[in-house]
């Protein structure tokens, strides 16, 4: 570690002792969301992800729109993002009888058991 004429201190890359530049700080914290199921969770309730990121802010959770569709296309978030965006899917009540109209985008997985479409036993995994 060196320090800069304005008090700075910064950490060098140890195998290129001539380059001045400071090493990269580590990306902050994040988690994955399983997207299909908040995918799923928000059709579920009617919602867009602009409507629940405009709920999320009336909770007073900073979260914007492109975090929740971040989430949605398998990028990683701030675990307060989530954390907003699934207090916002537990204030809203899933609307009546639409369960069983929406289609999951969940595959369901076969067992190594259970027999082939083609009629013979699956081949394993």
């Amino acid at each position: 570690m060196t320090t800069e004429p304005s008090g700075r201190r910064v950490v060098r890359d140890s195998q290129r002792p001539d380059d001045r530049r400071p090493r990269q700080a580590a990306p902050p914290y994040s988690v994955a969301v399983d997207a299909a199921e908040l995918r799923h969770q928000m059709r579920l309730r009617g919602l867009t992800s602009a409507e629940v990121a405009r709920r999320a802010r009336a909770r007073d959770h900073r979260i914007a729109e492109a975090t929740i569709s971040h989430a949605l296309n398998g990028r990683r978030i701030h675990p307060a993002k989530l954390r907003a965006i699934a207090a916002v899917l537990q204030e809203v009540e899933p609307l009546p009888g639409i369960e069983g109209l929406v289609q999951s985008d969940h595959k369901p997985r076969r067992r190594p058991s259970q027999p082939s479409a083609r009629g013979g036993r699956a081949s394993p995994p």
